[in-house]
């Protein structure tokens, strides 16, 4: 039998233990969690996520008006799943992707 090429797989992405998360990560999760039974839905749509991260006390410092902070915070979901081959990015890897975008907590700015 002849060797056919392998397609190259991802490198498998550790995900956090919920004993591992951080207590900012484990506020924003809560946080979404809350958001859907108030709503009673299951899906959160990108706006729902600025909606909690801005009422959680989260924003960009270079922060763009709606519709261009939420197509840039697409593409960095998309970008995250194709670098990582995710398909669906859990909570805690959202979380750090916007904390990677420049989101901070209005505590921390100086």
């Amino acid at each position: 039998m002849a060797d056919t090429p392998q397609k190259p797989t991802p490198p498998r992405v550790k995900v956090a233990r919920p004993d591992e998360l951080t207590r900012e990560t484990f506020e924003f999760i809560a946080a979404i969690d809350e958001f859907k039974r108030n709503n009673m839905i299951s899906i959160v749509s990108l706006e729902d996520l600025l909606t909690i991260s801005h009422s959680l006390g989260y924003s960009r410092h270079k922060a763009n008006s709606g519709e261009l902070e939420l197509q840039q915070l697409q593409n960095e979901i998309d970008r995250y799943k194709k670098e990582k081959g995710r398909l669906f990015p859990n909570w805690s890897e959202i979380f750090g992707i916007m904390i990677d975008m420049g989101y901070t907590h209005r505590d921390q700015v100086a």
